[in-house]
């Protein structure tokens, strides 16, 4: 489900602007009366627009970024505006550090049950000859031997086919997201880092499924193409609009539009599936976080890193925190 999911809005934010990400934002190719259609949805929920914020309570300023977790050159300004606030600060709040990232990854090092298929036919048989045929271009473009690929939990193998070719290459070369560049920035100024995310929640929520199940997703996420290349342009182009309620908007009518063209599903079903989505990755997420972040933010100030897609909406963490006593201000990405 959630591997599945992943596929049909790129993990939300996973993109990059170079040679091989380049091209036109589909958004923006739209007509222009169903660009408005969109953004008057998007405008109706809270919080809509903005990745810098600044929340305020009992006389304490934190600060919350809405991160893209993979590469792009225009983060440099961000982190240009960013590293002041660093010193007005206590602590920094991220998804995951990188001691709980390798903690997750020995995880699964010596539980390899966690992502291998240890018993029963390979993934190659359980999705059946078209599928896997249908696969194998992804996997040739990610470098992916199919022998290895075979072997591996349906969530697991979605989790590394998530990005889309022209972002690996960038994280190959040694480029960072902004989540771990704000990281750096912290520990350069000696500032303590914690994980919003549990390791071992982590690991239940993308790995909850039972085997069967993870095949059918990964089945339908074959069905509407891995490669979300085609949305790339138009994530990063409203990322940096910071017309973030949008990403999300889009996203969902791109999805029916693809399951139109594909016949994959009845729109009530995706519609189930995308429920699901938000139920499980954002809002139950969202809900752990606040019951971090409300009592931390209102004791000493801190910097909160996260998608930003956690940010917007009923179930957001500026909306959670304003109903928890929280002053919200949106601050310019724009020097000050």
């Amino acid at each position: 489900m959630i591997r599945f999911l992943s596929f049909l809005v790129t993990l939300l934010l996973a993109s990059s602007l170079h040679a091989a990400c380049t091209g036109p934002s589909q958004f923006h190719a739209l007509p222009a009366a169903d660009q408005a259609i969109l953004r008057d949805q998007a405008a109706k929920t809270a919080y809509p627009e903005g990745i810098l914020w600044q929340v305020e309570k009992n006389g304490i300023t934190s600060f919350i970024l809405g991160t893209m977790h993979f590469p792009h050159p225009d983060h440099a300004r961000t982190i240009a505006r960013i590293t002041p606030l660093m010193d007005r600060v206590d602590q920094v709040f991220v998804e995951i550090t990188k001691t709980d990232e390798l903690a997750m990854m020995r995880r699964l090092t010596t539980s390899p049950d966690l992502y291998l298929i240890t018993e029963g036919p390979s993934l190659l048989e359980r999705l059946g000859e078209k599928a896997w045929n249908d696969l194998k271009p992804r996997l040739q473009a990610s470098g992916m031997p199919p022998f290895m690929a075979a072997r591996y939990q349906p969530w697991f193998l979605g989790l590394a086919l998530s990005a889309p070719p022209c972002v690996l290459q960038d994280i190959k070369r040694g480029l960072k997201g902004i989540d771990k560049q704000v990281m750096e920035v912290a520990t350069a100024a000696d500032l303590p880092l914690t994980s919003l995310d549990k390791v071992d929640t982590l690991l239940a929520l993308l790995a909850s499924d039972p085997i069967d199940k993870q095949v059918e997703d990964f089945r339908k996420g074959l069905a509407f193409g891995f490669d979300g290349s085609n949305n790339i342009e138009t994530m990063q182009a409203l990322y940096f609009d910071e017309e973030i309620a949008l990403v999300w908007d889009f996203a969902v009518f791109d999805a029916h539009a693809k399951n139109r063209a594909t016949d994959a599903m009845p729109a009530a079903e995706l519609d189930a599936e995308l429920a699901t989505f938000t139920d499980r990755l954002v809002t139950a997420r969202n809900g752990a976080w606040l019951d971090t972040l409300a009592p931390a933010l209102s004791q000493s100030p801190a910097f909160v890193a996260v998608g930003a897609l956690h940010l917007p909406g009923p179930d957001g963490l500026l909306l959670g925190l304003e109903r928890r006593g929280f002053t919200v201000s949106r601050l310019p990405l724009a020097a000050e």
